[in-house]
């Protein structure tokens, strides 16, 4: 793709952990927007397994479904207010590149799929964050508790970005 990538091979070693992102978590929960470029390598095996990802029982995050029928699905997953998860997502292949950006409005949380819009699902809450301890952004991995990386994934990001407020749909494309 002509540039540098991050490439997580499922193993320990091959996670990266971002954070704590405490001192700006009171602008996440009421808006934001979250950007990545990057590929699954590998179907997950099981339910899911995370890209990027801010979630230990709350906050958001990136993932990969198993297959199903052939199929398998991209989420961005939300946690709202009420420990209610709202996800929207795409159909994924394996291998293929996705410049994917969520974006959470206060009220909507909407989903871009290389510039287009892929879904858009109403969350009236603000978003539920997780406890200090545990505010990290893992790549190929989960943050636990206690903000370290666990259940590690395939996958390589060439690109993230996370702002403190929405972009609208003209700045996405």
């Amino acid at each position: 793709i002509g540039k540098k990538v991050i490439t997580f091979d499922g193993t320990s070693g091959s996670t990266v952990k971002v954070g704590p992102y405490t001192p700006y978590s009171y602008l996440i929960g009421k808006k934001f927007t979250f950007e990545a470029y990057f590929k699954v390598d590998a179907a997950p095996s099981f339910s899911y397994l995370p890209i990027i990802s801010a979630q230990h029982n709350a906050a958001f995050g990136l993932t990969a479904s198993a297959f199903e029928n052939g199929k398998g699905t991209v989420d961005f997953r939300l946690s709202d207010a009420r420990f209610r998860f709202k996800n929207v997502g795409f159909e994924y292949a394996v291998g293929e590149y996705y410049h994917v950006t969520a974006v959470y409005d206060g009220s909507n949380l909407a989903i871009y799929v290389n510039g287009e819009k892929a879904g858009e699902i109403e969350t009236k809450n603000e978003i539920l964050l997780p406890t200090e301890s545990a505010q990290y952004i893992c790549f190929g991995a989960s943050p636990n508790g206690v903000g370290e990386c666990e259940s590690l994934s395939y996958c390589t990001v060439a690109a993230f970005n996370l702002y403190s407020y929405a972009l609208d749909a003209e700045q996405v494309a």
